[in-house]
């Protein structure tokens, strides 16, 4: 891996290229945020073959552009809908449905093994991982109406 500040991330062709001292041409990549939750600052670029190309422990170390190109691939790719209302849940052969509101509009899905499955960040900001490996945030419990807030505490 390279060190910081000395690459440049480019759009070509609709995907994410990386631009090194080293590379004779801007290379494809793929961002990647090796712990998500608790390090989202952190972000390794892999090439089609999942070799490591560089390393940024934050977004200050790129130039303006460049920030603004990962950015959005981060924003793609780190899509996470944050649940503004629990409409229904229901409980089959532990397996918890349910049924929510988020910031993106209605969703359903199911849940299995809370205690595996539902990462919390602080005492009310949680963020649930489907049985398809979606993720759905939680930023504040408190925030819940009381219908909402008494279906989630049940099950979680």
């Amino acid at each position: 891996m390279t060190s910081p500040n000395t690459g440049r991330l480019l759009q070509r062709n609709g995907r994410l290229h990386l631009d090194l001292p080293d590379f004779e041409a801007p290379r494809p990549v793929r961002p990647l945020r090796p712990r998500p939750l608790t390090a989202p600052e952190v972000v390794v670029f892999v090439d089609d073959e999942d070799e490591d190309l560089w390393r940024i422990n934050g977004l200050d170390e790129l130039d303006p552009r460049s920030r603004v190109e990962l950015e959005q691939a981060l924003r793609e790719r780190y899509y996470m809908p944050r649940i503004e209302q629990v409409t229904s849940t229901r409980t089959l052969f532990g397996t918890h449905y349910w049924e929510v509101v988020t910031n993106r509009g209605p969703a359903s899905f199911a849940l299995r093994e809370p205690g595996k499955n539902v990462t919390w960040l602080n005492e009310h900001h949680c963020v649930i991982r489907d049985t398809v490996g979606n993720r759905f945030e939680m930023t504040d419990l408190r925030q819940l109406d009381p219908a909402s807030r008494k279906r989630v505490l049940t099950i979680l």
